[in-house]
């Protein structure tokens, strides 16, 4: 990127066309093959004094409380050196606050310390640490909603918080999301995670997918069985047993379709009524096979009247999408479709759950560091702190470096053995001391 903006612009004419952008602090993990020297380099090259080549220093942080960048300051005049990223914290690299708002001494950064041996948390059997975090912030966000007072944006004046005021961040929500979610349920306080995966795993979703299938395919056991237990017919497993009775020697789903067509009323005789009007229309594109199939049996509104329909609701929305876009593909057909699905399933590309829950819900808000730019939250609690870095990278069978060049395990295919080269421990050494550890 350096070697391209120079090279479009007029620097070697004596030209001054380029503007830079940049935090030298964000760049200190060498995330994205980030170079800070670069950075530094530019930061060396040019003054503050009033030039045509100027540097101008952005100091001030328009968001935060006082207490809140003083916080940031003391911890990071301590761990920040020349050793860890190649900055040196100080005055000039500190940030300052430029936002004004009431005075209030109740509004302080805190530390919270897990304590394991809590009596509380002992109260709980069968807890992980992650579960133990989550009681723990649970426990502050009851106290805060009860005796915190945060400045109201429109008006500019206190006011008790309310649960939509929180934000709960981590490096990664894996593992953690649902987790805190569950916990924080417990607690009677309302949360809402937007989950990456979990679609094909809920409950409405199977439903549809199983009587796709046996759309496609009536003797599939699995989907059958499934589509029979649902509320879309509404048996229970003494009646699903007896169907399995009824003729051992072919398999359930043989025995229920014999059943079915056996059946004069009652819900077995109008589910295969409305099954056989529907595999009639199995060419239809997919996404009208799936709303006739939500209209004809009413399981669309059924699924909306349980409890967190709208997302029920939005996740067969979903669906229907899904299959909208599948037919923007060379592929056509109930078959195809269906492969497709179980492809996705089968190298586990799941998608997350429809997110209903929209920006002014008052609930408090799970979401990673990442997602959370350009948000603003007047609580925000920094949760799995304790993680330690992920060195990963460092274990790859390939690995790059601008300086020390490409390094790889060597493989002795004689005795099956794979042993990292010196190179690739100079590439280990390299990124633990480029991560301030030694």
């Amino acid at each position: 990127q350096e070697e391209i903006m120079t090279a479009i612009s007029r620097h070697e004419e004596g030209g001054h066309n380029m503007f830079m952008v940049g935090d030298v602090k964000q760049s200190i993990y060498r995330f994205r093959l980030a170079r800070p020297e670069l950075f530094m380099g530019k930061y060396a090259l040019f003054s503050t004094a009033d030039a045509r080549q100027q540097r101008i220093d952005l100091h001030q942080n328009f968001r935060s409380r006082q207490e809140v960048v003083d916080f940031c300051n003391d911890v990071f005049y301590k761990i920040m050196s020349p050793d860890l990223g190649r900055v040196t914290y100080d005055d000039d690299a500190a940030l300052y606050c430029g936002a004004s708002y009431p005075a209030n001494a109740d509004m302080q950064a805190e530390l919270l310390l897990l304590d394991e041996a809590d009596d509380m948390l002992k109260e709980q059997e069968n807890l992980d640490k992650k579960q133990m975090e989550a009681h723990m912030v649970a426990t502050k966000i009851q106290w805060l909603m009860k005796h915190q007072k945060v400045v109201d944006k429109a008006s500019g004046q206190l006011r008790p918080i309310r649960y939509g005021d929180i934000v709960i961040l981590f490096r990664s929500l894996k593992n953690w999301g649902t987790d805190f979610v569950s916990v924080l349920g417990e607690h009677d306080i309302p949360a809402h995670v937007e989950s990456s995966t979990g679609y094909f795993s809920a409950l409405e979703v199977q439903t549809i997918l199983s009587y796709l299938r046996i759309l496609d395919n009536p003797y599939q056991d699995i989907p059958m069985a499934a589509v029979l237990k649902s509320p879309i017919v509404g048996l229970d497993e003494e009646e699903l047993a007896q169907i399995r009775v009824s003729d051992p020697t072919v398999s359930f789903a043989a025995a229920a379709l014999k059943q079915m067509q056996e059946a004069t009323e009652g819900p077995l005789a109008e589910f295969y009524e409305n099954y056989s009007s529907l595999r009639q229309e199995r060419d239809l594109p997919i996404h009208e096979l799936i709303q006739k199939i939500l209209a004809v049996t009413g399981y669309g509104n059924y699924a909306q009247a349980m409890p967190a329909g709208d997302r029920r609701g939005a996740n067969l929305q979903m669906l229907i999408e899904k299959a909208v876009d599948y037919e923007k593909t060379s592929y056509r057909g109930l078959f195809h479709f269906v492969r497709y699905i179980d492809q996705l399933q089968k190298y586990e590309i799941d998608y997350g759950e429809a997110d209903t829950t929209g920006e002014n819900a008052d609930v408090v808000r799970i979401m990673t560091i990442h997602k959370s730019k350009g948000l603003e939250f007047p609580i925000v609690i920094l949760a799995g702190a304790h993680k330690s870095i992920n060195f990963m990278d460092a274990t790859a069978p390939v690995l790059v470096d601008q300086n020390l060049g490409i390094a790889v395990d060597y493989v002795d295919l004689e005795r099956r053995t794979k042993t990292p080269t010196i190179i690739k421990g100079q590439h280990n050494q390299l990124q633990f001391l480029s991560s301030g550890l030694q």
